[in-house]
Parts: C-alpha cells; structure tokens; sequence
C-alpha cells in the first residue's frame, strides 16, 4: 500500500453502492466519495498548489471528508481548521503553516479576516461533473496532513504526518481488532482533531459505514444512544469525558446501546466508577483503552479491559500495537522497573512538527532501542511504570510532575485519588510555583452534595502528608476544551486568581 488514496479507491470498486458517511440529514457512497473527491483533486488551483498544505475549514460532515480526500488527490496534503476558531488563532496557523489556498463553505469572510490573503475555494461553486484526478504518483514519506494543537504555551503547534505512517497504523489495528466491512463507526471527534483520522481511515480501509453523531446530543444522552440504536451503530472510539456524560445521568436505566460490539476510549484517563457503570451495563461488550499522542499516528499502546476496575483502581494503557515499539527511559537509560518517560519508536511516527525545526530536534531523535538497534524515536513527556502483568500504567505527565517540599510528585495520582471518591466525578490538580502550593479542583457527581472540606478529609487518609492538597475547590463542572478533554490551562487561570 503506497498512497492511503487506495483504501478509497479498492473500497469505492468494491461497495460503490454501499453507504461510506452519514449524519442525521444526509449520506454518501464510496462511489459519490470517491466521485466527488477525485473530482476536486483536479482543480486547477489545486493542481498548481505544492509548495504548501491546503487549509480546510473542518465541519463536522461528510463534505470535510471529500475536501480531505480531495486534496490528496491533487498531490497536496491538508491541515484543517476548525471554523469556531477565534480570528486570531486561525491566524497563527495560517502564518505558520504558510498556506496559499483554503476550502470551504461560505467561509471567505472568516478567512479574510483572520488574514489570509490567498486563493479561497468555495466547494459549493464546484461543478458536480467534470475530469476527475487519478490517484497521485507520491511515495509513503509525502506529507498527507498536519494538525494543529495549541501546546502547553498556546501557540498552535502543527503535527505533521504521512501515508506511511497513517498506513502502518490502520493495518495494525484492522489486524489486532479484526474491524471488517460489517462495523457501523460512531464518531463523536470533531474532523479538526487528530483523534478523527481513526475513524475516517479505517472507514476507507474496511468499507465501513461512518455515522456522524450530532454533536447536540450529547447533552441528552438519552436521545444520543436512541440515534445510535437507530443507525445501529458497533463501535465507538471516545474521549471518557464524552462515555461519562452518558453514566453521570443514569442514561442506561432508560435506554441501552442495543447494536454496541466494541467501546474504545482515548485521550485522558476514565474514571473507574464510569467505566463500571458501562460494563455493568453492557457485560457482553469488548472494552479497550487506548493511548496515544498526535506524535503518533491513531494509537501506540491499548489494553482490553476485562472486569470492571476497583472504585480507586488505575486502568493500564497496556502494551505496544504491533507496529510500534515503546519503552521507557529516565536521564538516557531504559527503565524496566520504576518510573520513565514514555519514548515511541516504529513506521507510525509523525514527521516533524511543521516549520518548527528546534521543537522537533527537542522531541525526535534518531537513538538506540532496547533491542540493541537504532531508530527515529519520539519522547512523549508522558510519565508511566510497569504493572506486573508488564503493562504500562499511566502516572502522569511530565510537566505536571513537580517538586515539593523535597518529594518529586506527580499531580496525576493526587488527581486519580480524587477521582476515587464517592461523590466527585471528574478532579484538575494545579501547582502555584510562586506559593508553593497544591490546588485541587473538583467536579461533584450529580446530585452529590459533598464539599471541598470532605474532599479534603478524605485525601489525608489517603495519600501521604506532603502530597495534601493546601487548598481543595469545587466548581459545578471542570471546564472543557474543543476536544472535549480537561482544560487544564482555563483551570490554572481561575486558580491562580484565587487568594492561595
């Protein structure tokens, strides 16, 4: 397989009658996908664009998936942009991304005023006929998309990937999972998150069906699993904090997800409590947890759940996916018992960060595997250990690891023990460097009626005394960010308002 483009074309030969996307309004076949994909692949603006990626203002619908694939068949790659962007950040990305070209629907004005000065395609002037572009004569390592997150200092850093690497991840989790052309996706990622590309490339690799699901259902989780019974949707791949939505409102004494085979979750740590409720409720369904970063392409450990954890136990993120090799390393030495930072090695690894060379060389490096041979590695700044099974546990990030009063701490665990207590659903543990001090931050379950004092209480009898938070916070819920994770750098500003 040398262009992703031939999942498309092998599935539009195969099913070209059979639905590729749809949402609640309207639907799309491999054979329309591949039409209309190939169709704009030959736009001449296109054909003429190469020194530079494509910007794509992503709505949540099919049609960000034909100007994708689009793009790659005109040679290009992509980067797509969230339309809800506030002008100035779109604005970062297109200076930084250097983008001549961007293609949307009744978008212009918003490009203009985030700066752009380029070339604007309006997909609803394109014609529906017209000579369509064949697949590109591109090798594996040419650059197919890049995807922008905001970084820990909130300036857009962009992630950019290849065929290859998207390639050798679909191949290896069609293989461990056994998806096949029978599974109906639900995805709930919005396409300018780099956790959609799962779902969209393994729709075009099996032949699946992809059903978008209306992002407003999420707050009625009863009309949500209603839809997807509807749609009889198999298998969901979701943030924990979407999955928690659905058991914090006791959605399964209504109604149950009567077509649901497999539940994946990505991106943050589910809460154990959670994650009982769904296996309580659907014994006979296949759990997994997955890790990955945008560094990588899709996921590069996983681990199935079998049982429902303990109320204050810690889920694994398991062991490699076939096509990567992991390990953990602490000040340039393999660790094999104890505590390291999470380094990646293997096909599935991104580029570079774009335009961005030191960042790279900060965290890429060609460097020696535990095999003895040497690779390209990437170092997460995640911070794990190994269980006794040999899989990998989650402790905390590297830069929520802290130094206090002596003791090298990871804001993780204070954050997991929190999470463990009956009454609070989801805790942020924040550290004010100037004070000195460790803030907790909690989210109460609906209808608990504990308080940051009990919350506090019940901490000292759990964790030693200079891992005590100075002060516990309750807020009726931890902000989210677009992605649907924690907002983390929204929590630390209301914190450090407060008087500590």
């Amino acid at each position: 397989m040398k262009n992703i483009l031939e999942y498309l074309e092998i599935s539009a030969e195969k099913y070209p009658k059979k639905t590729a996307i749809a949402d609640r309004d309207k639907s799309c076949t491999f054979g329309e996908l591949k039409n209309s994909a190939s169709l704009l692949g030959n736009h001449p603006v296109l054909k003429n664009s190469t020194d530079s990626p494509v910007g794509i203002f992503a709505s949540h619908s099919a049609e960000t998936i034909i100007l994708m694939l689009g793009v790659l068949y005109s040679g290009n790659f992509y980067v797509p942009l969230n339309p809800d962007l506030p002008c100035d950040k779109l604005s970062q990305i297109i200076t930084d991304s250097g983008m001549t070209v961007i293609i949307g629907t009744d978008m212009e004005e918003k490009a203009k005023q985030s700066g752009f000065d380029g070339t604007y395609i309006d997909f609803s002037e394109i014609p529906a006929n017209g000579e369509v572009a064949l697949i590109p004569n591109i090798s594996q390592t040419a650059p197919m998309f890049a995807i922008y997150t905001s970084g820990s200092t909130g300036k857009p850093k962009g992630v950019l990937k290849n065929h290859l690497s998207m390639i050798s991840f679909i191949e290896a989790y069609v293989d461990e999972f056994g998806f096949d052309e029978n599974i109906v996706i639900g995805n709930q990622t919005p396409f300018f998150f780099d956790a959609s590309a799962k779902d969209i490339y393994l729709m075009l690799r099996t032949g699946a069906r992809m059903e978008i699901l209306p992002a407003e259902f999420f707050s009625f989780p009863v009309m949500l699993i209603k839809y997807m019974n509807e749609r009889k949707v198999s298998f969901i791949s979701w943030v924990p904090t979407a999955l928690s939505i659905v058991t914090k409102l006791n959605t399964f004494s209504e109604v149950l997800p009567l077509y649901l085979e497999k539940v994946f979750f990505v991106g943050e740590a589910f809460p154990a409590k959670q994650l009982k409720k769904w296996m309580t409720a659907l014994p006979d369904v296949k759990f997994v947890n997955l890790y990955g970063s945008s560094e990588t392409a899709g996921i590069c450990c996983f681990c199935g759940i079998t049982e429902a954890p303990e109320e204050d136990g810690q889920l694994p993120i398991g062991k490699p996916l076939k096509n990567c090799n992991v390990f953990l390393m602490d000040d340039g030495k393999f660790v094999t018992d104890g505590v390291g930072e999470i380094h990646v090695s293997g096909n599935s690894l991104a580029d570079c960060y774009y335009n961005d060379e030191e960042k790279t060389q900060n965290s890429f490096f060609i460097g020696e595997l535990p095999d003895g041979s040497r690779n390209r590695v990437f170092r997460t700044g995640d911070i794990a250990k190994y269980n006794e099974n040999g899989d990998l546990i989650f402790v905390s990030r590297r830069d929520n690891q802290i130094k206090h009063l002596g003791y090298r701490i990871e804001l993780g665990e204070i954050e997991h023990t929190a999470q463990s207590i009956d009454g609070v659903a989801k805790a942020c543990c924040v550290y004010n460097r100037k004070r000195q001090k460790i803030i907790l931050v909690c989210e109460p379950s609906p209808q608990s009626t504990i308080t940051a004092d009990e919350i506090r209480r019940i901490i000292k009898t759990k964790l030693a005394d200079y891992m005590h938070p100075a002060k516990v916070l309750t807020m009726d819920a931890l902000p989210l960010n677009a992605n649907g994770k924690t907002d983390r750098p929204l929590i630390e500003k209301i914190v450090m308002k407060e008087k500590n």
